[in-house]
């Protein structure tokens, strides 16, 4: 008998040990900024924010918005105060944000997306609010027995385990949705862009049950847990109030256990988690009907094949010519292609690098668009290129070098090409290149 309880015993530590060692490890960069940059910090006792040299207006803009989350918090979420240190990025061109644990910090790339996905927010303020959200549900999986003991035996990396191994995906996305629609006049709750996918899935009769939704598909399109935790997480707010979801967590992590969350979303609202998610998504179903029933649909002509053996993804469209199309193909055996669409034929033209996926520009016989590249030395630096593709010859040109360069948008006869260009200390200026040979021809600044 103690042998077989020292074998679970032992499997069991190992498991855990596994889960932490991921999520520390995952997190753990070395050697990510170049060096000679110089850093300040803006601290308080509820967060020290870094940053390099020439973005102390973002770091003090960061700050303010924090005092008044801080001060006026109407989202109801209670949570164990802890102070977060949270680094503001400006050397990569890719736009994101995270907070983790192991070490417990919050960074923010400043660098803005070319196509605002939020609406009117501005990029800074669109990241504060979603990440303190984050700091504040992670914050409470310092709590309960578990956490305490998590954290006695395994430091931040229990902490870490804790929070990934009770809370799903879809609620702490979904949450900070929310929390940045409420707390700004943008936010992607208020996009049509981002329900755009659930809602044609829906009024098509495309209804995936909740684990197919949840964990998502290697055959079918499922829209990411972002869409998914915002209708879910604001039905729930409106049908059982604005503090269901901090009662929620409160239950969930004060007694340890399996299937803690589910348990604390049934006694909170009295359905299972795959009840909610069906009771959401019928809500969703009338309100959509209606709307669709006042519109007048566009009859369009369908380029592709209408039912593909597999989950395909057709973007950025551009006409080439009358009867000629040009697309941008993903699908799950095949990466990132463009493809000219003919006569209901698909010519493969070429795979392009790794892009933001913000859109091709077409002008003339050319097509351009914007590539990362990485430095090979410091993780954190990034550049955006800009590329072009020639009809009439079929080759492959870049025209920029290790720039900052996002956006392109080719004139109508291919001969110049506009762009957006960031610099580390946040200055956005609008160029005009030579799409021969990339020289600058104009450059406008813009004011602060």
């Amino acid at each position: 008998m103690n042998f077989f309880f020292n074998r679970v015993l032992f499997v069991v530590c190992i498991t855990i040990w596994s889960g932490i060692a991921e999520v520390v490890l995952a997190q753990v960069n070395v050697g990510v900024n170049p060096p000679g940059i110089r850093w300040s910090q803006i601290n308080s006792e509820d967060y020290q924010i870094i940053f390099p040299d020439g973005r102390r207006q973002d770091a003090n803009r960061v700050a303010n918005l924090l005092d008044q989350i801080l001060q006026n918090d109407s989202l109801t979420l209670s949570y164990p105060k802890i102070k977060v240190p949270i680094i503001l990025q400006n050397q990569t061109v890719i736009p994101n944000g995270f907070v983790t644990i192991g070490p417990w910090r919050s960074e923010y790339y400043l660098n803005p997306p070319q196509f605002q996905f939020a609406g009117i927010t501005p990029w800074i303020d669109m990241l504060t609010i979603h990440e303190y959200r984050h700091v504040q549900q992670v914050a409470n999986a310092r709590t309960g027995t578990a956490g305490k003991f998590l954290r006695v035996l395994f430091g931040q990396g229990g902490w870490a385990f804790n929070n990934r191994a009770i809370m799903p995906r879809w609620f702490l996305e979904g949450d900070a949705v929310y929390a940045e629609t409420v707390y700004s006049k943008g936010g992607r709750g208020r996009s049509p862009d981002f329900e755009k996918d659930y809602r044609a899935l829906r009024i098509t009769g495309l209804k995936y049950d909740y684990e197919k939704a949840s964990f998502r598909s290697f055959k079918d399109y499922i829209p990411s847990h972002y869409n998914l935790g915002y209708h879910m997480t604001t039905y729930g707010r409106r049908k059982f109030g604005t503090d269901v979801w901090d009662r929620i967590l409160q239950e969930t992590y004060s007694k340890p256990g399996l299937y803690r969350f589910s348990k604390a979303v049934r006694e909170a609202t009295g359905y299972s988690t795959k009840e909610l998610y069906g009771e959401s998504m019928s809500d969703l179903d009338r309100w959509w009907k209606q709307q669709d029933e006042q519109i007048n649909a566009i009859q369009n002509t369908l380029l592709t094949e209408e039912t593909p053996k597999k989950y395909t993804s057709y973007r950025f469209p551009q006409y080439l010519t009358n009867d000629r199309v040009v697309v941008h193909k993903t699908s799950l055996d095949e990466i990132a292609t463009i493809y000219e669409l003919l006569d209901g034929q698909e010519i493969k033209l070429f795979s392009p690098g790794i892009s933001l996926n913000e859109h091709l520009s077409l002008g003339g016989s050319k097509l351009a668009w914007s590539e990362v590249r990485f430095h090979p030395r410091w993780l954190g630096e990034t550049y955006s290129i800009i590329r072009l593709y020639d009809f009439n010859t079929g080759k492959l040109h870049k025209i920029s070098g290790e720039r900052k360069l996002m956006a392109p948008g080719l004139s109508t006869d291919g001969k110049q090409l506009a762009a957006v260009e960031v610099t580390a200390q946040g200055k956005v200026s609008l160029v005009i290149l030579d799409s021969a040979n990339g020289q600058e021809l104009h450059r406008w600044e813009t004011r602060e």
